[in-house]
């Protein structure tokens, strides 16, 4: 799981470098300012499968906190996680904040969101 994860953050990083730098920071669009990825897109319905989840903002964007929240399942430290302190991509220009999302024992679609004060995105999951 660790290695997946390490591959996952390296190829995020690989993509940014390919990324040009934003020349205008009020031009960019809600949809550009907060992106969010599941490593995996179903768990195990058995209270124990994890997976990560990794929002993205650009550096242009300014300094912004990110509060992850889920319909299912827990993150491994509370139900309402805020991420303060962004990883700055290497060579980059985005910033990541990444929780470990834990499967519960309903079988369903899970919904996990992604927020900072001017923008809101979700990714879903399946619990089998």
């Amino acid at each position: 799981m660790t290695k997946f994860f390490f591959l996952f953050l390296t190829a995020c990083i690989f993509l940014s470098i390919c990324c040009t730098k934003l020349e205008n920071p009020d031009a960019i669009t809600k949809d550009e300012v907060l992106q969010i990825t599941a490593i995996k897109s179903t768990l195990a319905a058995n209270n124990s499968d994890t997976t990560h989840i990794v929002a993205r903002i650009p550096k242009a964007a300014g300094k912004l906190d990110i509060t992850f929240t889920t319909t299912r399942g827990n993150f491994t430290v509370s139900a309402a996680k805020t991420i303060k302190q962004l990883t700055d991509s290497v060579a980059g220009e985005y910033r990541f904040a990444t929780v470990l999302l834990r499967s519960d024992s309903t079988k369903g679609d899970c919904y996990i969101t992604a927020e900072t004060g001017t923008a809101r995105t979700y990714v879903s999951l399946t619990f089998n």
